[in-house]
């Protein structure tokens, strides 16, 4: 048996094992072969995870962009910007329950409600320092 590391830099991410039933010596050709392998791995690896990072920031930008969008087409009707703000928190957050909290002079009140789903987050309106949690959810769609 023979294990090859799968590092980046001093940094471990697993590793190749292959063995055979046969009892003899790997060759050096064949464990150079096996790093190389391993080395192959660890760029794909990584170009996996940039991959990934960059469709997360690009899914980012996009969920700010339909945002701006909804305040430009919304102005001063601040409730299509909670709800879209809050759809996007919840998708690019893979949350189930969000609760937009807005506060209005000394009253704080649960805003935001993207999909309409009022008997969940209907709270009655706080004031603000009077002491009181509450915690509201709703359920994300499917």
């Amino acid at each position: 048996m023979i294990w090859v590391a799968l590092r980046k830099e001093n940094t471990l991410l697993g590793c190749i094992a292959i063995y055979r039933q046969q009892v003899r010596p790997f060759s050096e050709k064949e464990i150079a072969l096996l790093e190389n392998f391993a080395a192959q791995a660890v760029i794909a690896m990584e170009n996996a995870r940039l991959i990934t990072e960059t469709r997360e920031a690009l899914e980012q930008q996009t969920a700010t962009a339909e945002v701006l969008g909804v305040i430009n087409s919304s102005p001063g009707d601040l409730a299509p910007v909670f709800d879209a703000m809050l759809e996007k928190a919840l998708h690019l957050c893979s949350a189930d329950y969000g609760v937009l909290w807005i506060r209005d002079g000394d009253v704080i009140r649960a805003g935001g409600d993207p999909r309409g789903d009022r008997r969940v987050c209907r709270i009655p309106a706080q004031r603000a320092g009077a002491g009181r949690r509450r915690y509201v959810g709703r359920a994300r769609s499917t």
